[in-house]
């Protein structure tokens, strides 16, 4: 089974809500500690001075912690069919590797990336559809280990082609770096 949960981090837990890195370690000592495995998607809905951050959690555990979380069962398979259509929004990591360094592919490279992903991942983009915005380096530290990612959010139309495969998508996240706060998608009716 998959839970998504809606995840409420106080302002007083959260002094680095910008640090994807801290919010994924966050979640995994309150929600997950005890599965040590550390899959699960997370995506950062808002931050509010007052209130905290909002965090958005797909897991294949249900969270150990009940305090500041909604949770839900959510079973693509159940709940999607091929041939359907929808609306998607997803933050993805777009980097790539060239001459042994991370550089951020460009708007059409991004679209191109993610169009070709479908194929893996039981979709397909619909017309132009696609939407790119919130591009920008991204560089962070795992401990001393610096991190370079290119951060990009991208929306549009789909059609399902394969529901497996768009399935394990969905559970596992499209593209890489899921501990960073990429590759959940969200999904809506068109």
């Amino acid at each position: 089974m998959t839970y998504l949960s809606k995840v409420l981090i106080p302002v007083s837990e959260c002094d680095k809500a910008d640090d994807p890195y801290q919010v994924h370690q966050y979640l995994f000592r309150k929600y997950f500690s005890g599965n040590m495995s550390r899959e699960f998607l997370f995506k950062v809905k808002s931050f509010d001075r007052v209130y905290g951050l909002t965090v958005l959690v797909l897991s294949t555990t249900f969270p150990e912690s009940k305090i500041g979380i909604e949770v839900k069962e959510f079973d693509p398979k159940n709940m999607l069919k091929a041939g359907q259509i929808l609306k998607f929004h997803v933050i993805v990591n777009t980097s790539k590797r060239v001459a042994g360094k991370d550089q951020c592919r460009n708007e059409d490279e991004s679209k191109y990336w993610f169009t070709e992903k479908g194929k893996s991942c039981g979709y397909a983009v619909c017309g132009n559809s696609l939407e790119i915005s919130g591009q920008k380096k991204v560089i962070l530290y795992k401990g001393d280990t610096r991190i370079t990612l290119a951060k990009c959010v991208i929306k549009g139309i789909l059609k399902i082609t394969d529901i497996e495969k768009f399935s394990e998508m969905v559970i596992k996240g499209v593209g890489k770096k899921g501990a960073f706060g990429f590759g959940l998608m969200e999904l809506s009716r068109a």
